[in-house]
């Protein structure tokens, strides 16, 4: 287990090399009962500040300086080796505010102790408790001992699993640009000013650039629906391009529907188009399948790859949206799941979500699903995003669920990681298409 060990003031004030953690009579010996006989790791500065190895432990200090060398000491220079040596034995970290936040992610228990006397400090350091659960404190005269347990393995980490999937498609690009001497390329067309449309096409053309993918935003401020329907037409008929995606929301004159039927269903990475998802609904073998609605496939993908047992499962879904909801449905039947929609009409709906082994919300209300719709040990995805107090929060109250639930996703870091690579991989399945069939 990797245990990491902070002192504060009273202030939350924290010593920027560690020093204050070894200033008090009282504290300290609360800590060398609490690390006897087991691994401590410290930063080069913390070790410095104390002026000593620890007695009666395997002492690590953890540097970028590879020629040095301190007797009785092991040096480690890569803290992905103190992450190893944690899966079998028990390793303390002890440091200032830049070793603390390196290994506060993957820490399995969190030891906050709080003096009561505010000290000079270099310092403020920010707890988040989001993934920690409070186990016991310890009250003294001179400071107060809080031990917090990890809830991060319970957390379904759409980021890093996004990144996994990242890696295969830069791989299976450079092998296809390699055998067909050509550039996959997408083009993004962007209406109006929204900052936040902005955003995310910025985040599309990043990625895309970093898989290897020529990405053209052509940026509209205004544009008629006619206007609109001929600059689609001109790309469905450009065999330089494999890709297309018109980003929304779109302008209130421009009728949604239309636009996604007008993009070629061989060039339609949203799988918006009918006959792209009508296969999906039906269900039809893989190889007639061009493209599979991106949020729907990036939640099933989240899913198997923390090697969660689909087979049987309950599945409730909130929201009944073209986008997420109503495609979920076909890709959790055919995993064998029993689906069941709920929405803004369903009765006794916290009754039906009580049952929910899975429980998908894609309702857009900020903190909506708390521990009262949940079973003990249900799985949570959040696909909501939605602003409460300026900050950024799912249709998941995540505090309130994470202790209950056995896996939850976060928001931000969750689906939306995947949404994105899921875009991807279906711009490279089309490209395949498109030079297999020579379209």
């Amino acid at each position: 287990m990797l245990k990491l060990i902070v002192c504060l003031d009273k202030n939350n004030g924290i010593s920027k090399n560690g020093k204050l953690a070894w200033n008090v009579k009282e504290e300290m010996e609360h800590f060398r009962k609490t690390t006897l006989n087991s691994i401590v790791v410290m930063g080069r500065k913390t070790y410095e500040s104390i002026g000593r190895l620890l007695p009666n432990r395997k002492n690590i200090i953890l540097t970028n300086n590879k020629k040095l060398k301190i007797e009785g000491a092991t040096i480690m220079n890569d803290y992905n080796e103190i992450l190893k040596l944690s899966e079998n034995n028990d390793v303390f970290i002890i440091g200032g505010k830049e070793i603390y936040n390196l290994f506060l992610n993957y820490c399995d228990e969190l030891i906050i102790s709080r003096l009561k006397k505010d000290y000079e400090c270099d310092l403020k350091w920010e707890f988040n408790d989001k993934f920690f659960q409070l186990d016991k404190t310890i009250k003294n005269k001179e400071f107060s001992i809080y031990y917090y347990s990890s809830l991060r393995h319970k957390v379904i980490d759409g980021k890093l699993i996004s990144e996994n999937i990242i890696k295969k498609l830069v791989l299976k690009n450079k092998a296809l640009i390699k055998k067909y001497k050509d550039i996959p390329k997408l083009v993004i067309i962007y209406i109006g000013n929204d900052y936040g449309s902005s955003v995310y096409v910025k985040n599309k053309q990043k990625l895309g650039q970093r898989i290897g993918i020529n990405v053209e935003i052509i940026s509209k401020p205004k544009i008629s629906q006619n206007e609109l329907l001929s600059l689609i037409n001109k790309l469905n008929k450009d065999k330089s391009v494999n890709g297309i995606l018109v980003q929304h929301p779109l302008p209130k004159n421009i009728d949604e529907e239309l636009i996604s039927n007008a993009i070629n269903q061989n060039k339609d990475i949203d799988c918006f188009h009918p006959e792209n998802l009508g296969k999906v609904f039906k269900n039809v073998q893989p190889k007639y399948i061009k493209s599979i609605p991106c949020t729907p496939w990036g939640i099933i993908e989240m899913l198997k790859y923390s090697n969660v047992e689909l087979t049987s499962k309950n599945v409730v879904i909130l929201g009944r949206s073209n986008i997420v909801g109503k495609p979920l449905v076909p890709l959790f039947l055919k995993e064998n799941c029993t689906v069941q929609i709920c929405h803004s009409k369903t009765k006794d709906l916290i009754n039906i979500t009580k049952k929910a082994d899975i429980l998908v919300s894609a309702i857009g209300k900020a903190n909506f699903v708390n521990s009262k719709f949940i079973k003990e040990g249900s799985i949570i995805i959040d696909v909501g995003i939605n602003r409460l107090d300026n900050k950024l929060c799912g249709d998941v109250d995540f505090k309130d669920c994470i202790k209950k639930a056995s896996l939850i996703s976060p928001v931000p870091n969750g689906v939306g990681p995947m949404t994105l690579a899921m875009l991807f991989a279906n711009l490279i399945n089309l490209y395949i298409i498109q030079k297999q069939e020579k379209i």
